[in-house]
């Protein structure tokens, strides 16, 4: 699996973006980031932003 690793200042812009940016596909991903960023599992991510799970073969919406 990817490990990711992200600066203070990358973090900081995460923070910035998922909010203020002016796409809200955008916002979602950096939300999603943002969350990686401090250590969110990948599946509380898809749970926690009600997005596609691709884990299984078939794609699922994850309800919350």
């Amino acid at each position: 699996m990817l490990r990711l690793t992200f600066t203070e200042e990358e973090i900081d812009a995460l923070h910035y973006e998922r909010y203020l940016h002016p796409h809200p596909r955008v916002q979602q991903k950096m939300e999603a980031l943002y969350l990686k960023s401090q250590k969110y599992a990948h599946k509380e991510i898809t749970q926690l932003l009600s997005v596609y799970s691709f884990e299984n073969k078939k794609s699922v919406p994850v309800r919350v």
